[in-house]
């Protein structure tokens, strides 16, 4: 469930491909979005790029640590409610999930407690719809989607387990249509 205003989102990275693939995925989902990947001249990012103008950062994981730093203390300084994503996932889909995730209500009434490296459990008060998706990347490098869970679910627990494909694997739960957690 998204907020009532459209979501504003700027994505820096190195690779053009990706970036323009994660901006089109954002834009056919609704939100505003734009990219750069002029990562060497962090002085015309900030300046470009007002981060008044936009509602979430992501970046790319393969961006240096302080580069992300110094482009977010600017941003911070220009929108102190700026929200951001350090380790984008390269799948648009999960990019949605990660960005919806930052907008969610803390009213879903779920519990979610990693138990083991690929393995969560949940515990729910109330009635609810649970989506859990599970994100990898293989051996060859395609980027996977499976559903490892759609049920409608009264109060109570459940434990989730997924295979451990890989290093860059990501788990997004989804109750009553809102993200409320996206774990890698």
């Amino acid at each position: 469930m998204l907020p009532e205003r459209i979501i504003r989102v700027l994505h820096i990275g190195k690779r053009v491909s990706i970036l323009k693939k994660l901006t089109e995925a954002c834009i056919e989902y609704g939100f505003h979005a734009s990219w750069t990947n002029q990562l060497k001249q962090i002085e015309v990012i900030t300046a470009t790029y007002q981060a008044s103008d936009y509602d979430v950062i992501t970046f790319e994981q393969d961006i240096n640590t302080e580069t992300k730093e110094k482009l977010m203390i600017r941003f911070t300084k220009q929108n102190p409610q700026i929200k951001s994503i350090t380790r984008l996932a390269e799948m648009p889909s999960l990019v949605i999930d990660q960005v919806q995730q930052l907008f969610r209500s803390d009213q879903h009434g779920l519990h979610i407690e990693r138990i083991a490296p690929n393995q969560i459990e949940l515990a729910n008060q109330k009635s609810c719809h649970i989506i859990v998706k599970h994100y990898w990347v293989n051996w060859l490098y395609q980027k996977k989607e499976a559903i490892l869970l759609n049920l409608e679910v009264d109060k109570g627990e459940m434990t989730v387990a997924w295979p451990d494909k890989s290093k860059q694997s990501y788990i997004s739960i989804v109750v009553d249509d809102q993200v409320v957690e996206v774990l890698s």
